[in-house]
């Protein structure tokens, strides 16, 4: 990867999602994904939330050092399809990763 990849992707979680995931985030995860502050979404099923939570967990620990990326959700079988995306995401972007 050339280093204004990079720099993009340190500096916007949206280009971090078109890497990872191949594809640009639908309208509403734009401002999703660039909001700095602590958000909560209301939404429907099936719009997107697990492949925008995977990609902010992903440049929470690529760009974030000494960062923790906890993936919180009401049922464990949430929190593992967000993880499961997460790694998914990384290695399409080339992370290596330890086995848990």
């Amino acid at each position: 990867m050339i280093l204004a990849d990079e720099l993009l992707a340190a500096l916007d979680p949206v280009a971090v999602f078109e890497r990872a995931f191949g594809m640009a985030p639908h309208e509403w995860q734009y401002a999703y994904l660039r909001e700095t502050r602590n958000a909560t979404v209301l939404k429907g099923r099936q719009v997107g939330a697990s492949l925008g939570a995977a990609a902010l967990a992903i440049h929470l620990a690529r760009y974030t050092p000494n960062s923790l990326a906890a993936v919180v959700s009401p049922s464990l079988k949430q929190s593992t399809e967000i993880a499961t995306r997460a790694r998914a995401g990384l290695k399409a972007i080339g992370e290596p990763l330890a086995q848990d």
